[in-house]
């Protein structure tokens, strides 16, 4: 995401602007990651393992949601019924799929491979829970609290879907959730495209069901310098009256900032140039 510029010119000119061994191929990473607040995640001292197969059929949970996958190799792939448009927006059966995640036994006795991140092999499209690789990172380097505003810097990876289908966030490159009320979609989603650096404040929380995410007070697009707010969840008066605060937005994040519109800047230079 970091861009530097060595060119004199440049620098003028922005100056002031990742248990069992089955046929699938099972590798042990690491620890377990922390545990979000009220979140149910790997038990202490739980083996990582990455799972490589083919997906075979979608399991259902009792209310009808999609909760799963079953690889061809019998391994259970299981995700929380509430982040079902997560995942299956993204994969289908008889794709190959890499699966990180730890090793659960349900109230049946049924073993499952509880995920942290499943990417689809063909199209190398990634989806996380909050105890993804990406957003564990994330959490232990931003470690903001719920309820804390904070200024979040980073591009657009992919847009995620409420329960009908509706757009309503996106995931930032480092795993955070950007979230929007699915009311607000027309808003949000028509102002930002996939890659777009962007600049996000907004208020940290965790939900209901443990999922962690950065509520949106206001949106801006890096690429065009353009601000979109959220009526539902406006910004403290404090922060609209100086929008690069100390303890929201600290010097490396001020750093990244400029980076990023130096970065953009220059891809609309190369874009004017392109039109002579």
């Amino acid at each position: 995401m970091l861009c530097s510029v060595s060119r004199p010119h440049c620098f003028v000119l922005f100056a002031f602007a990742a248990a069992c061994l089955w046929s699938a191929s099972f590798d042990v990473q690491a620890q377990g990651p922390k545990r979000g607040k009220g979140a149910k995640g790997p038990p202490p001292g739980a083996e990582i393992l990455t799972v490589r197969g083919t997906v075979r059929d979608f399991t259902t949970a009792p209310k009808g949601e999609k909760d799963g996958v079953m690889l061809t190799d019998g391994t259970w792939v299981h995700w929380p019924p509430h982040l079902e448009s997560r995942f299956t927006n993204i994969i289908d059966k008889g794709e190959k799929v890499k699966v990180v995640g730890w090793m659960e036994t349900d109230k049946k006795g049924a073993p499952k491979l509880e995920v942290s991140s499943l990417t689809n092999l063909t199209t190398n499209q990634t989806r996380e829970t909050e105890f993804g690789p990406a957003a564990v990172e994330a959490r232990e380097r931003f470690g903001a609290g719920t309820g804390e505003f904070i200024t979040a810097n980073g591009s657009v990876k992919d847009f995620t879907t409420a329960k009908k289908g509706e757009t309503d966030g996106f995931i930032l490159s480092d795993g955070r959730w950007v979230h929007w009320p699915p009311h607000l979609k027309n808003r949000f989603a028509n102002f930002v495209v996939k890659e777009d650096k962007v600049r996000v404040t907004g208020y940290w929380e965790t939900g209901k069901k443990g999922e962690t995410k950065l509520e949106v007070s206001t949106l801006t697009n890096l690429r065009t310098s353009k601000t979109v707010e959220n009526p539902d969840r406006p910004a403290p008066a404090a922060e609209l009256r100086n929008p690069l605060p100390g303890k929201a937005l600290d010097r490396d994040a001020r750093i990244r900032d400029l980076e990023d519109q130096v970065q953009q800047l220059l891809k609309e230079v190369q874009r004017l140039r392109k039109e002579k």
